[in-house]
Order: C-alpha cells, then sequence, then structure tokens
C-alpha cells in the first residue's frame, strides 16, 4: 500500500544487498485527506517522496521526514524528525482541559518487513522541547488482499495531570490509543490514486472511548 510503503523501499533495498543508487527516484505523490473520527473532521495535505541513496533511503511521508538503513535482513532501523503536539491536563473544577502546542519531535524505529508491503515496527517518539514524556508506539501493516491492507497501531506514553495553578496534581501511564483499519488502495488514472482507509479507534486516559474513522486520500504521481 502507497501510504505505508516505507518497508517496501527499505525491502528493496534490503534484496539489492546495499544503497547502492539504482534508479530514478520513486515518484513523488501528493494530494489531500479527508479524515472522520468520532464525528470530527479535518483536512490534511498528503506527499509521499522516496530516494534510494548511498547514504540510505531519504523519505519524507505524511509528517516524517527521514533517513532509513537496512540492519541484518528483513530488519530495518530510521530515525526521522517530526512535527507534533505537546498535551498539557488540567483539572478545573473537576473537568479535564486539554492544551495543545506545536513542538517538534524526533522519531526512532526498528522494524521487521515480513514482505513486499507488510510490516511491524516499534519506535519511540521523543518531544525535543521536553515538555511531555516520550511516546513509545507499534505499528502494524498486514497485505490481505491485492492492494488491500489490515493495519494496527498502539500508543503508549506517560503524562502528568496538572491543577489550575500548573501544580502536578497526578501521574498516569497507559494507552493513549491503539486502532485497527482496513485500507483499499484504487488505481483511478495512470497517475491518479485513491485511498480509503477506515476502522476503529481507543483513546484511553481520561477519555476511555471507542471512535469510528474514514480517511479519503487522493493523490496524484508527478
Amino acid at each position: 500500500m502507497k501510504r505505508h510503503n516505507l518497508s517496501a523501499a527499505i525491502w528493496l533495498a534490503v534484496s539489492l544487498g546495499s544503497f547502492q543508487a539504482h534508479s530514478a527516484s520513486e515518484p513523488l505523490e501528493i494530494g489531500i485527506t479527508y479524515q472522520w473520527q468520532g464525528g470530527e473532521t479535518e483536512w490534511l495535505p498528503y506527499f509521499d517522496i522516496e530516494k534510494v541513496t548511498d547514504y540510505g533511503l531519504l523519505y519524507a511521508q505524511a509528517t516524517e521526514f527521514g533517513v532509513a538503513f537496512p540492519l541484518w535482513s528483513p530488519l530495518f532501523t530510521s530515525v526521522a524528525v517530526s512535527p507534533m503536539f505537546a498535551e498539557q491536563h488540567v483539572i478545573s473544577g473537576g473537568r479535564h482541559q486539554r492544551n495543545e502546542t506545536l513542538s517538534a519531535g524526533v522519531v526512532w524505529r526498528l522494524g521487521v518487513t515480513l514482505n513486499d508491503d507488510g510490516y511491524l515496527s516499534t519506535g519511540i517518539l521523543y518531544d525535543v522541547s521536553e515538555t511531555q514524556d516520550p511516546e513509545w508506539f507499534i505499528d502494524n501493516s498486514v497485505p490481505m488482499l491485492p492492494d488491500t491492507s489490515l493495519n494496527t497501531w498502539l500508543r503508549y506514553k506517560s503524562e502528568s495531570v496538572y491543577d489550575k495553578d500548573q501544580h502536578i496534581r497526578k501521574r498516569q501511564s497507559g494507552i493513549r490509543e491503539m486502532g485497527i483499519s482496513i485500507e483499499q488502495q484504487f488505481t483511478v488514472t495512470e497517475r491518479w490514486n485513491a485511498y480509503v482507509e477506515f476502522g476503529a479507534v481507543y483513546e484511553g486516559f481520561e477519555y476511555h472511548t471507542t471512535e469510528g474513522m474514514l480517511k479519503l486520500t487522493l493523490t496524484h504521481q508527478f
């Protein structure tokens, strides 16, 4: 699947035995994503750039910009930077409030390719500003049918809950988010692709809710 194609590109590099530049870069793919979850909607830009070089697989996908390297087949690792929202939970008058500020994150990932389109990876997202604790994650994508994949993910972290005077009221650790989805790719024309992803997302901590999710993406290759 194109939207989860980082592992496929790394698998190709591992199969070649080195990161020697072997061909032209993968096509630049940009588009727009419509996302619905729990009654809330948003529009997100989408892009996918991959280039195999002597220094590693350079990639920019969604909000991640980084470089990946093969280890021992079929293992790979990657380091990337990604914008992230630093969250602060405040309890005031018995009500929970979430304050968000934009921060910079560093992503480290260790994974294994299952086949040309499947992978299992784990890693950590670290907030450079140290406003919040690191977040651990596990991602898994398994091909089901041609152009169809089953995706699962889990996010685990610790965080502090503050009172209105910014004193730490309590510490909590646990699953921040986990989800499952099915993703289908459709080839519209030679250069236009469409992706449909639907599933369910569980949000932990003070929410403890499970919501449906739907993503519709339309992209163009250059």
